[in-house]
């Protein structure tokens, strides 16, 4: 149990990048003008804070330091602020990090509302796509997690939860289509998957995480209480037999003793009865903020666009190889391909604790070309020491795992253009990565 909590811990661990990403991205829309730093990574000199920012932290429930009338040298990774006292370290938590996302929170609020049509290679059939916002509260009113829920209906009426990350591999129409599909509207249908498929699940697993975090809380509660409680009644008793031996002094000790005992005893009632109450959890600010229509592209069976759509029969086979060699190593397999996280497989070597992040890619010959969506070279980038590539050759006949490959991105990969993705060249018969001239119109 031990093991896996430590490896949850490290894959939900918020990396310097992402932050970093994060907020480059939305400084531009703010207006917040960022320089990077020479010789510091994800380090940059900060320009004029807009006024609205300074805004964001005037609301009622800010509870942070105010945003400062400036900032000089910040940067998102704390070990370079460490050894450089003019770097200011942000990340989430910090006013100006904080400022920043509600800024942008408002900002996107009524574009995500207005709704919008995507195009998806892989797509066969036309879908409606809304995201909800949810929140997890506990009893004394404090808001302890929110999520963003992003559920699929399909023309046929089926549904399905998608991760928020699938928003990111979708294809902007240079054109909006000038004819858009009807769709099953059924907002009852929808929210009762909601509630089932995803905030009950949502309301367990904070549930579960707090309990423990409140077991351990409520442990250590009572036994300092008791522990005070005890030795105030060791004076107490000291007290009352002094006084039964007709120490006249005893009489006012003894009343201030019991006095100090019955404080303890309202002090440890009230703080449990705190604790009991924040066991109490209950969803929050349930609402849809924004809906969008998925549309399959409309030159997905075209040459140029072939080979970026996924080959159903060789991944399942590469993803069969790649299970089978990691129990073999002794590892626990966690399937999320559905999920859109940017990985295909979650691996937990049992004994020692490591934790891969796997992305599978099967070809069907010996060699071939293989592709990163933008989600997954995003998540790659972000968590280098946590994510591997296995690639499969050989699918049409005999699976063949090459091997394992650590931190992919430190290969050259060539973006295409004209659909964004992100591609290298396998050569199972010599090198295992070699690189090939791309087409010009396939070029930065």
């Amino acid at each position: 149990m031990l093991v896996e909590r430590r490896a949850l811990a490290q894959e939900r661990r918020i990396v310097p990048e992402t932050v970093a990403r994060f907020f480059a991205t939305s400084a531009k829309e703010a207006g917040l003008p960022l320089t990077p730093l020479k010789g510091i990574e994800r380090g940059f000199n900060v320009g004029k804070v807009p006024t609205g920012l300074y805004e964001q932290a005037r609301a009622k429930d800010w509870k942070l330091p105010q945003v400062a009338k400036n900032y000089d040298r910040i940067c998102f990774d704390r070990k370079p602020t460490e050894k450089d006292a003019r770097l200011e370290w942000v990340t989430p938590g910090h006013p100006l990090f904080e400022a920043l996302r509600r800024q942008i929170w408002e900002q996107t609020q009524p574009h995500l509302r207005r709704g919008a049509v995507f195009y998806e290679l892989e797509r066969e059939q036309p879908a409606l796509l809304e995201l909800y916002v949810g929140s997890v509260a506990d009893g004394t009113g404090i808001t302890l997690h929110r999520r963003v829920f992003l559920i699929e209906t399909n023309a046929d009426g089926t549904r399905r939860l998608r991760d928020s990350s699938y928003l990111l591999d979708l294809i902007i129409p240079a054109k909006a289509p000038q004819l858009l599909p009807e769709l099953p509207a059924d907002a009852t249908g929808t929210q009762t998957f909601l509630f089932e498929k995803a905030l009950q699940p949502f309301l367990r697993e904070i549930a579960g995480e707090r309990e423990h975090e409140l077991d351990l809380i409520e442990r250590s509660v009572r036994t300092c209480f008791e522990e005070l409680i005890a030795r105030r009644d060791s004076v107490l008793v000291k007290h009352l037999h002094a006084q039964e031996q007709g120490d006249a002094t005893a009489i006012g000790l003894a009343e201030m003793e019991g006095q100090k005992l019955q404080d303890l005893q309202r002090r440890r009632d009230i703080r449990l009865g705190d604790l009991s109450r924040q066991r109490t959890l209950s969803l929050q600010g349930v609402e849809r903020i924004g809906l969008a229509m998925v549309l399959p592209h409309p030159e997905r069976n075209t040459p140029a666009n072939t080979n970026l759509k996924t080959d159903r029969e060789t991944e399942r086979k590469a993803v069969a190889a790649v299970i089978a060699h990691e129990q073999a190593r002794g590892c626990t397999i966690d399937d999320v391909q559905d999920q859109n996280l940017g990985f295909d497989l979650r691996s937990l070597h049992k004994l020692s604790g490591e934790l891969r992040l796997i992305e599978v890619k099967g070809i069907g010959a010996a060699t071939g070309s293989i592709f990163l969506s933008p989600n997954e070279k995003r998540v790659a980038e972000d968590r280098r020491d946590l994510y591997w590539l296995y690639v499969v050759t050989h699918c049409n006949t005999a699976p063949k795992l090459e091997e394992p490959i650590k931190d992919p991105v430190r290969f050259p990969w060539h973006e295409v253009k004209k659909v964004e993705h992100y591609r290298l060249d396998v050569n199972a018969l010599s090198e295992p990565m070699t690189l090939r001239e791309e087409p010009p119109e396939l070029r930065d």
